[in-house]
């Protein structure tokens, strides 16, 4: 038997790839990666222990291969579980929707400086409650759907303030 493992060495690089896009995603937390990188370096001693007397016998290979086997499981748990790094991008993007439907009542005068101050202390309290759920790296399932609760409060309350009889006069800036 050779010492060549072409496919466990290519199945490494694809995983290791996943591991990283993975994190750049937010998908894996910095604890899942670094778990993940420790299992990664692992079966690296493992090939290398493999090769070193200059046969890879067919036990060793099926080892590697079982290695990889749970490593990919491992990965896939990783990106798939209720934890994510700390992005929250549907949260932010539902922010900047809100952010234009503030600056068109604004414009168009629907809001008027009361609503528009009620409107930013709502807008205070969410930045407050997700710069919270970030603080630990982790933003859980449960804290993502209380963000998204209170950013559907606060959008009914836009729309409630667009659309009632208030107007605010076209001359004042705020």
């Amino acid at each position: 038997m050779s010492t060549r493992m072409p496919i466990a060495r290519a199945r490494h690089h694809v995983q290791t790839q996943r591991v990283q896009h993975g994190v750049q995603s937010g998908q894996i937390t910095k604890k899942e990666a670094q778990a993940l990188k420790e299992s990664n370096q692992a079966i690296k001693d493992m090939v290398h222990d493999a090769k070193a007397d200059g046969k890879v016998t067919l036990q060793e290979r099926q080892e590697i291969q079982q290695a990889l086997n749970q490593q990919s499981r491992d990965i896939f748990e990783a990106k798939h579980n209720d934890q994510t790094r700390d992005k929250t991008p549907r949260v932010d993007k539902r922010q900047a929707r809100q952010t234009g439907r503030i600056a068109d009542g604004v414009l168009s005068g629907e809001l008027t400086k009361s609503e528009l101050k009620d409107i930013r202390a709502s807008r205070k309290d969410i930045r407050e409650a997700e710069r919270a759920a970030k603080a630990d790296g982790v933003v859980t399932k449960e804290e993502r759907q209380e963000l998204h609760s209170m950013l559907n409060d606060l959008s009914q309350d836009i729309f409630e303030a667009k659309h009632n009889k208030s107007k605010r006069r076209r001359n004042v800036f705020v």
